[in-house]
């Protein structure tokens, strides 16, 4: 396994790895795994990537994160290493609001050393049978549409007064709420996060036109030019878009009375879509 992991990435990490897990086991006597996270697990690794490991014990951990700065062929290599409990990660498994993120690092993982096979097998067990319903992952729908409303508000008034970083900052969360938003509409569910939200509207079936592309200037990732007037009418058509297609599904929505009439009958498309002074 390790020398799996070590052909996925640059630099010697097979003896990196092999000499790793003996002192994690020491620092936390009741481990009975050790987990490889993120990108080396995944093996799309960067040039300034960190190495995540996760272990998992029996019981609280004496220490839920640590660090190490180690070096490797003349670099430095940042080794994030966090400690959770079994109980605590099955436990997360069954928040709707966590699953997500558990389903994404968990199923993922790779194994670096198990007290028997059964530690991963009992987390993707307990992921598969806590899979969310939309309406669980949409419980906090009514704060986020507020919120997307008000973060467009905000790149808006930035727009007006030619601030840049703070409307690329509210684009930003426009993007992430709006994502949020759509997320279960399409499922298998994943973690959303700003690395991960421009790859989910590409494979996602209901989500606005051009949602991809609108979403990658939001957040920064298009390579052209980023101006003002570009990513804030990309903004707004993420916004009236998502509003839309929640509008189309607002009977699965767990919305109050208030916020529904407003969805329903278009108000908060034309809230957004309102006419501002913008020299742009």
């Amino acid at each position: 396994m390790l020398k799996e992991l070590a052909a996925k990435a640059t630099g010697p990490l097979e003896d990196l790895l092999a000499g790793l897990v003996p002192e994690l086991l020491l620092l936390e006597p009741s481990a009975v795994a050790v987990l490889l996270f993120g990108s080396f697990a995944r093996g799309n690794r960067g040039p300034f990537s960190d190495l995540d490991v996760r272990i998992v014990t029996r019981g609280s951990p004496l220490e839920r994160d640590r660090m190490r700065v180690l070096p490797v062929e003349g670099s430095l290599l940042h080794v994030s290493i966090g400690a959770r409990a079994l109980e605590e990660i099955v436990a997360e498994a069954s928040d709707p609001e966590e699953w997500p993120g558990v389903e994404y690092r968990y199923l993922a993982a790779v194994p670096l050393w198990q007290d028997g096979d059964e530690v991963l097998a009992t987390i993707h067990e307990a992921i598969r049978a806590a899979c969310p319903s939309p309406q669980a992952l949409w419980r906090t729908a009514d704060h986020d549409i507020e919120s997307l409303l008000e973060k467009l508000a905000k790149a808006k008034n930035a727009a007006a007064r030619l601030d840049a970083p703070a409307l690329f900052a509210n684009t930003a969360q426009v993007a992430l709420l709006s994502a949020r938003l759509l997320r279960p509409l399409n499922p298998p569910w994943t973690s959303l996060d700003a690395a991960t939200i421009p790859q989910a509207f590409t494979t996602w079936r209901h989500e606005p036109s051009g949602a991809e592309w609108d979403a990658r200037l939001c957040l920064g990732f298009q390579e052209e030019p980023r101006t003002l007037s570009a990513t804030l009418l990309s903004a707004l058509r993420l916004t009236t878009g998502t509003l839309a297609f929640l509008r189309a599904h607002r009977e699965l929505l767990p919305l109050g009375a208030s916020l529904a009439g407003l969805l329903s009958d278009g108000t908060l498309e034309r809230l957004a879509l309102q006419e501002f002074a913008c020299p742009l």
